[in-house]
């Protein structure tokens, strides 16, 4: 009898990129529990994440908070200029929702992204955490923190 497939990794993943998202999934797991803020990930629009930085921030972000973890990719509205580039973004969305369902089956816990026109607010440490993510066009809401990732150090834009 074989074994089922080992662990859901990235072939130069290892404990080090684990060690580096540390920081930030304790920082969103805090800003939702403890601030009952939901923590928005902000690229810039040079900037394209791999589908395995989302999987691995969401298996860190399992680490210290477990319980189902939704991302919330809030996209603009429709519209004649964005049809293009939403299709892209649908592809997209699948492929990551691919290896985030391996993952959710590894770890028990529902798992997976979505797109949106806005970012959900925190529903506390019980239910789902939601992470968003979106563009730095946009403007936030007040419930949540920005996460900037960008040519700069990570810093959140929220009063310690």
């Amino acid at each position: 009898m074989g074994a089922g497939p080992g662990p859901l990794r990235h072939p130069r993943s290892d404990a080090a990129s684990m060690s580096q998202l540390k920081p930030i999934a304790i920082e969103m797991v805090r800003l939702c529990d403890q601030r009952a803020l939901t923590p928005v990930i902000v690229t810039p629009t040079y900037l394209s994440l791999k589908p395995i930085f989302l999987v691995e921030l969401c298996d860190a972000v399992l680490e210290h908070a477990d319980r189902a973890v939704r991302i919330d990719w809030c996209r603009p509205v429709p519209s004649v200029w964005t049809l293009l580039s939403d299709q892209f973004a649908r592809v997209e969305a699948r492929a990551i929702n691919r290896r985030l369902g391996r993952l959710s089956k590894q770890r028990g816990r529902d798992i997976r992204l979505q797109i949106t026109a806005s970012i959900a607010r925190p529903g506390g440490a019980n239910r789902q955490l939601v992470i968003g993510w979106c563009g730095d066009e946009f403007k936030l809401p007040p419930w949540a923190a920005a996460i900037q990732l960008s040519g700069e150090p990570i810093s959140s834009r929220i009063a310690a």
